[in-house]
């Protein structure tokens, strides 16, 4: 069965997926385009420009006013129709139940059998139990719109005159503060404020008017642009901690069976929450998707229509499903292609430099796994301090390192996989200066040779340098805008940030006259001693 899905609002995807298979999973906001965009009528045109045959199902996933709503763990419509002259079936389900089958279809537990899932976003802050039968019992809400709850504090902070996507990913980074300052009793009653239970009650939608203004918290010395002191940081921490705690005691009252969880929903993109509830010993296993904000909301769809109509909602499928790269110009004249060198990468990487690396098919999800990335040395803070300045991020921001798994217990203090970029770890070796944040941690992505055998050789061949298979692994993107995806972008983004390598596939391409030509050229020394990391290690 060939199963076509849409996710047409914020996070705009479309995927196929066919006899159980992911064939392809196509965000908008990839290819450069905004961040969050919905999906356009070209990306859409695109997609159906990639059908061999007509699908069998078309399905939309859920919203406001959109296909079978927003809410509701068994609300779903089918029917038939016709689609460009040929009759197929017609599927919807809820954006609720998009999250959980997202979860469900890509996870590895074994099935038929129960698990418990939870799902925070924006609006939702709920468990579920999931039986053999897929079918979903939902549990009281435990605290509704945490996501929009935590984005408000970062907006009470900022100099923002409106809220963004971008603020629940720069709180996550302010409230890693190692040693948080007390509440004061203005802070306190705040954090009251911030948690008012009746706000779900009053409104299904946006909550940002029902919370506290920055014109109203005068006590408060940080509102309104104090982001990065140490006030603010520590309310931050305070406030992300009390948000994890309220799920962690409803969990602990009201989930005992110990079966494996699923996490979901864009809350999932946490990495301190989701090693929490890795450490929290309530749960066999902790599962969370690459994709569990609303990118995987059309695999989701996708899924839940394969459940409707086959009774198995498993998907076999690989993170790296998007596009493929697309060779849409020729190669600048002051640029030269040889084959791909490993070791003259690493080289490279060791000298300092700055190398855009991009091979197969884009991953999907926000986080660069390896395919769409920005590579540099781990080594002096001065590659963290440049790659956010290259992506105009902010200081504080960290860059998270990649990994072999078989050598993350050497370098991090942490064991087993973490392919998705989507846990901390606590940082062994002091010699990674580029990729520990003010608490110590990082958030690393391991890699293996089945999962990525181009970036593991290339990490392989850096250990041989510097004895550390670990690379700073940031997006290839330009600011506020989806990953890189064609090679006239790539050579642009090169010349604009003044990059004198880059890697395409099998192909790495230097420019002729060795970069001597570019004006302000300031690389990032690896400036520490490989013996010395060794002995740290």
């Amino acid at each position: 069965m060939r199963i076509l899905s849409v996710k047409s609002t914020h996070d705009g995807a479309a995927a196929l997926i066919e006899d159980g298979r992911l064939i392809f999973s196509i965000e908008n906001e990839k290819d450069s385009n905004r961040r969050n965009s919905t999906l356009s009528g070209d990306a859409l045109l695109a997609v159906l420009g990639k059908l061999e045959t007509m699908p069998d199902v078309i399905a939309i996933s859920g919203w406001h006013n959109v296909g079978a709503g927003y809410l509701g763990v068994e609300s779903l419509v089918a029917s038939t129709g016709n689609f460009l002259g040929s009759r197929v079936n017609w599927f919807s389900s809820s954006h609720e139940r998009s999250h959980l089958f997202c979860a469900l279809a890509m996870s590895h537990f074994p099935r038929p059998s129960p698990c418990y899932a939870l799902i925070w976003e924006g609006t939702i802050g709920q468990f579920y139990r999931i039986d053999e039968r897929c079918k979903v019992f939902g549990y009281p809400p435990v605290v509704t719109h945490p996501g929009q709850r935590y984005a408000h504090v970062f907006y009470l902070g900022s100099s923002e005159s409106r809220h963004d996507y971008s603020m629940p990913g720069k709180l996550m980074a302010l409230a890693g503060w190692p040693n948080p300052q007390p509440l004061t009793m203005a802070e306190q009653a705040l954090i009251d404020q911030l948690f008012r239970d009746d706000l779900g009650a009053q409104y299904r939608g946006n909550i940002d008017k029902f919370l506290p203004q920055k014109q109203e918290l005068r006590k408060i010395p940080w509102t309104n642009g104090g982001l990065e002191t140490p006030e603010f940081r520590s309310f931050a921490k305070h406030f992300s901690d009390e948000l994890f705690s309220r799920f962690l005691r409803f969990a602990e009252a009201n989930l005992h069976e110990r079966l494996p969880l699923l996490i979901t929903g864009g809350c999932g993109l946490n990495c301190e929450w989701n090693t929490k509830w890795r450490q929290s010993g309530l749960f066999s296993e902790v599962f969370v998707p690459p994709c569990p904000n609303d990118s995987g909301s059309a695999i989701g769809t996708a899924a839940d229509a394969q459940f409707y109509y086959t009774g198995d909602a498993r998907l076999n499928w690989s993170v790296y499903s998007g596009e493929e790269f697309c060779d849409d110009c020729k190669t600048p004249d002051d640029w030269e292609e040889q084959s791909l060198d490993f070791n003259a990468v690493a080289q490279c990487l060791t000298d300092g430099e700055i190398i855009p690396w991009v091979q197969g098919r884009y991953e999907i999800g926000p986080r660069a796994l390896g395919n769409r990335s920005l590579l540099a040395s781990p080594f002096s803070r001065a590659s963290k301090d440049r790659l956010n300045a290259i992506k105009a991020r902010e200081a504080y921001r960290p860059i998270a390192p990649v990994c072999t798994l078989e050598d993350v217990d050497r370098h991090f203090l942490w064991s087993g996989e973490s392919p998705y970029m989507l846990h901390f770890q606590k940082v062994g070796n002091r010699a990674l200066q580029a990729i520990v944040h003010d608490d110590q941690s990082a958030r690393v992505q391991t890699v293996t040779i089945a999962g990525n055998a181009a970036l593991h050789q290339l990490l392989r061949a850096f250990q041989k340098i510097t004895g550390a298979p670990v690379l700073c692994n940031t997006s290839l993107n330009w600011k506020a805008c989806g990953f890189i995806n064609r090679k006239s972008d790539l050579f642009a983004f090169a010349d604009r940030h003044k990059l004198r390598h880059l890697a395409i596939r099998q192909s790495f391409f230097g420019r002729k006259d060795g970069g001597r030509q570019l004006d302000a050229i300031h690389l990032a020394a690896a400036d520490a001693n490989p013996i010395a990391m060794r002995q740290d290690a």
